[in-house]
């Protein structure tokens, strides 16, 4: 068996020694430092979870994609394992129902059917997924490449910016990247040791990517590989048609067991799948969601996600030093190296070549592109503090653009924008304000609610008619309006245009915006970062009509 299929323990590697025997002391230090890092981990994610929801208000998705787990297991049957949306596959789904099945026999949620508290567990399932990546990719780091690298990878990925802002939002790419990390863990493991039971547990890994996200099944590709290594070290086709067999059994039973609907629906998985295919296909997506060509010589899939989408997702000092993981890995070629890298290498090609332009979708990259960027920096030669001075600089950029991000997940702008128009309505009493607001996607704004409680109802406009119906205000999200010249929106930019030059006689009352660490530098790559919907602070401009504006009196002082 050669040197790289026995790897030194983290004990042995915490300071690059090999043959260093265990120790008391470096088995203590080596937890200090994870627990330290997991507990920087939960604060992040946990850090506004529950923005929103003490005034029921979310992002819309999150009640209607996973509403219908919210409460399908208090009463367990097999009839509650079907007919959800096949958007995704389920698996996440389940750990929802099934944790505020679990609240509610604690006595932990409200009143029946508690929806907010419902979204609250679902988010923290996600926190609870992405907290486990970062724990499995410590393991991963520790056992293939010394202690040090482990805890460097482990604390990267804790305050990796888009890996902490999923958790804020009923999501299942954290789901996801946690199955990854799982797959890559056991799949390591196989290629160096080759035994059965591994190549079971690592097919059903990979099936557990695949029943929590489709695109999962493109993660079948760290098992694979590592079978084929095993068989070649061998020189065995025998071995490889065992291994196989035990994984792909492994990989059908953990898809069968966890997504009963890709057995028993077949028919209505398939005709979902489609839907979403074309959907992909054919150009329809939220404003900001696809990849335009005049962003540029990378405004085309793989290389969008290359120079734009991966940098924003990670930020750049962590994206530098993962393809500098890359290129090490790709010198050193270990067997873990390997593994890694097939998974990498598989997963970027079934992703990189969507025109969505979703960073998450990238999230089953972090784990491994961490693990890289962990070891490649651990390597730094440790002179002059060239090695301590680069992982200081990278995590603290990561930490505090994370921060940054994360501190955006509030609806004080749409509340800003209700108080004022609230004084405009005061200021002509005996009719009501008739405020404008565009139609598309209109209830990812969460206007309802701040207006209502001013006693405005919205009037909602579609695009090439925001002013037909003369409204004595107009609010514009900050999101749509970057929309507008981005995704060619003509009928709109017509609208915008007699909005901001004031020949529809309306002046800008109210601008509130949003920003994060290096927005210029990300927005310049693609000015889709501004904002997501799934942030409540996406920016508004309030425009009102001037007579109505003449009339209106400064706040009282405090």
């Amino acid at each position: 068996m050669s040197r790289v299929d026995l790897p030194a323990s983290p004990e042995q590697r915490w300071s690059g020694g090999a043959n260093a025997p265990p120790s008391a002391r470096g088995r203590a230090a080596s937890t200090l430092v994870i627990v330290a890092i997991l507990a920087v981990a939960i604060a992040l994610r946990c850090w506004r979870l529950s923005w929103g929801l003490d005034e029921e208000i979310f992002f819309p998705d999150e009640k209607d994609i996973w509403g219908t787990y919210f409460f399908a297991f208090r009463q367990p049957s097999l009839e509650a394992l079907f007919g959800h949306t096949l958007n995704y596959p389920p698996l996440y789904g389940y750990g929802v129902g099934t944790g505020t099945a679990l609240a509610y026999a604690l006595g932990l949620l409200g009143p029946e059917r508690d929806v907010p508290g419902a979204i609250l567990i679902a988010r923290g399932v996600s926190v609870a997924a992405s907290v486990c990546t970062v724990l499995l990719v410590w393991r991963i780091g520790c056992r293939w490449f010394g202690s040090r690298a482990g805890a460097i990878a482990a604390a990267l990925l804790a305050v990796t910016p888009f890996e902490v802002i999923q958790t804020h939002y009923a999501s299942v790419d954290p789901l996801l990247g946690a199955w990854t990390a799982l797959t890559l863990l056991f799949a390591c493991r196989l290629a160096a040791e080759g035994t059965s039971g591994l190549a079971v547990v690592s097919g059903v890994a990979a099936g557990l990517t695949l029943a929590t996200k489709y695109p999962g099944a493109a993660l079948a590709a760290a098992p694979a590989w590592a079978i084929l290594e095993r068989a070649w070290r061998e020189r065995s086709v025998r071995r490889l048609l065992v291994l196989g067999a035990l994984a792909l059994a492994g990989y059908v039973a953990a898809v069968v067991l966890a997504c009963p609907p890709c057995t028993f629906e077949s028919a209505r998985l398939v005709r979902e799948v489609s839907w979403l295919r074309h959907l992909a296909t054919s150009g329809w997506a939220p404003a900001n969601g696809f990849i335009v060509p005049w962003l540029g010589w990378y405004g085309q899939p793989y290389l969008y996600h290359l120079v734009a989408a991966l940098p924003f997702a990670l930020g750049w000092p962590l994206y530098v030093s993962a393809l500098g993981g890359v290129v090490v890995a790709l010198r050193r070629r270990s067997v873990a190296d390997r593994v890694i890298l097939a998974s990498l290498l598989a997963y970027f090609f079934v992703m990189g070549r969507t025109s969505l332009a979703y960073p998450r979708y990238l999230i089953p990259l972090f784990a491994g592109l961490a693990i890289l960027a962990g070891r490649a920096l651990a390597e730094l030669p440790s002179r002059r503090g060239l090695r301590a001075g680069c992982v200081a600089v990278v995590l603290a950029y990561s930490f505090l653009s994370t921060v940054s991000h994360v501190r955006r997940f509030s609806y004080d702008q749409q509340h800003e924008v209700a108080r004022l128009l609230g004084r405009v309505a005061a200021a002509r009493p005996g009719r009501p304000l008739r405020v404008g607001v565009p139609k598309s996607f209109g209830n990812y704004y969460a206007l309802d609610r701040p207006l209502g409680a001013v006693g405005i109802v919205p009037q909602w406009s579609g695009d090439g008619a925001w002013l037909a119906e003369h409204p004595d205000a107009f609010i514009l999200p900050e999101w749509l309006r970057i929309s507008i010249a981005r995704d060619r929106n003509e009928a709109a930019a017509r609208d915008l245009a007699a909005l901001e030059s004031g020949a529809a006689g309306y002046v800008e009352a109210l601008r509130v915006g949003s920003s994060y660490l290096d927005a210029d530098l990300y927005t310049w790559l693609d000015p889709a970062f501004a904002g997501d919907l799934y942030i409540g602070e996406i920016g508004f401009r309030v425009y009102v009509r001037q007579p109505l504006l003449e009339r209106l009196q400064p706040p009282a002082p405090g």
